[in-house]
């Protein structure tokens, strides 16, 4: 499950993501609708920001694999499907 969270929550997660409480897959919506999300299920606080409701929500759910190449952010693909 998602927890959709303030940015001050975001930026706790960030700074201690080894926390107990901190663990988990959590989003952060900003006043221009970027998705940031933040998949913290190992605590190492992986963090990507997308336009797209939908495509973030394939992210931090592992079905990313399902996306079209495209609609990865620029620092996951780099012209090798090595995801």
């Amino acid at each position: 499950m998602v927890e959709i969270i303030t940015k001050r929550q975001m930026d706790l997660i960030i700074a201690c993501p080894k926390r107990a409480d901190n663990i988990g897959k959590f989003m952060y919506i900003t006043k221009d609708n970027i998705y940031v999300c933040c998949d913290n299920q190992t605590g190492d606080a992986w963090v990507e920001e997308f336009s797209d409701l939908i495509i973030a929500t394939k992210w931090l759910n592992n079905l990313f694999d399902k996306c079209d190449k495209h609609d990865r952010p620029k620092e996951v693909f780099d012209g090798h499907d090595h995801i």
